[in-house]
């Protein structure tokens, strides 16, 4: 699932076993509720690594939300409503997955960039992301008091009859004393999904792009001058840039300028805007999601709040820029200044 994209995996590695962060809403008696264990997935050597997807990846995770979660745009926020302080606390913490965030509170707009930069990779390298929902129990209470979502390879991930399951290597389950297949309870479950429009387009993009990792350059020149072969290097080059413009069309992604050369101005700008709409309902598809999972943990925890993100880039913006490049009103240089999250 994530050959190309090792970050997300590796930084979620460390959900066994992490210390407790400071100002924990639960204490260290709790008892951690849950069903998924730890394992990793077989690693991907390193000249194995795809160049343009791993490329992708990192352009939509680090364009998903403002860096840091620091924007100079006016009114943005990332809030909790209704305002609850221990909600957010609660939150902010569960969405420390796998302990990538500090052990000192990290305020609520820097966890949600960190957490939605590792989701966007997943979704644009997988056709799902999914999460256990992992509760932490006070023995004496017997009540809820916390939670973390635990991120799942989706290749350790099994369905059957309509049931989900992990499936454990023979060797893992003989040491951790857990069944080959361990079934996750779906309520325990956060399955996160790219927009549906974009779902095949995603699929195809990948495919794509791995078929022309394989015809790159250097590997291709090397058999031609091994074996006497005709080859021009820059008829290969133009044929490549076109593919891959053809490929990343259906989200507008520019590739870094891989083929600036090659369109006009107002092409590249058509795509840059194309782009900024698939993250705009990327990430509105991420947050609704995650709150609706908000709903299910706030009901045992006891709390009753949704994540708001305000004062970024909407569809309606996107629009505007489409307008205003179509129009003809500004350069193309000022179109896409509406659209920044800096």
């Amino acid at each position: 699932m994530l050959s190309t994209w090792r970050e997300p995996c590796s930084l979620r590695a460390t959900t066994k076993n992490h210390p407790q962060p400071m100002n924990s809403t639960h204490s260290n008696k709790a008892v951690r509720r849950q069903h998924s264990v730890f394992y990793s997935s077989p690693q991907i050597p390193d000249g194995a690594v795809e160049f343009y997807r791993h490329m992708l990846l990192e352009d939509v995770s680090l364009g998903i939300m403002p860096i840091g979660g620091r924007s100079s745009r006016a009114g943005f926020s990332v809030t909790i409503s209704p305002a609850n302080e221990r909600a957010e606390e609660i939150i902010v913490e569960g969405l420390r997955s796998g302990g990538f965030g500090s052990y000192h509170r990290d305020s609520l707009a820097d966890t949600m960039y960190e957490f939605f930069r590792l989701l966007a990779a997943e979704l644009c390298a997988a056709d799902r992301a999914t999460y256990e929902i992992v509760y932490f129990e006070e023995p004496e209470t017997r009540t809820f008091t916390g939670f973390q979502l635990v991120f799942i390879n989706e290749e350790q991930l099994v369905k059957k009859r309509g049931q989900m399951y992990q499936a454990v290597p023979p060797e893992v389950a003989r040491e951790r004393h857990v069944a080959e297949l361990i079934r996750l309870p779906m309520e325990d479950l956060l399955v996160f999904k790219p927009p549906a429009a974009y779902e095949r387009a995603l699929r195809d993009m990948r495919a794509s792009l791995s078929e022309l990792d394989g015809m790159r350059f250097p590997s291709l020149a090397l058999e031609a001058m091994q074996k006497n072969m005709p080859y021009d290097f820059k008829a290969h080059e133009r044929s490549t840039k076109l593919a891959l413009l053809e490929a990343v069309k259906p989200i507008g992604w520019n590739a870094r300028g891989s083929f600036d050369g090659l369109i006009m101005s107002y092409y590249l700008v058509h795509l840059m805007i194309g782009f900024e709409r698939f993250k705009v309902q990327l990430r509105d598809s991420m947050l609704a999601t995650l709150n609706t999972g908000l709903e299910r943990i706030g009901g045992k925890i006891g709390f009753q709040a949704r994540i708001r993100i305000d004062g970024l880039p909407t569809l309606s913006d996107v629009d505007t820029a489409n307008h205003n490049l179509n129009s003809g009103t500004m350069p193309f240089t000022e179109v896409m200044k509406c659209l920044e999250l800096r």
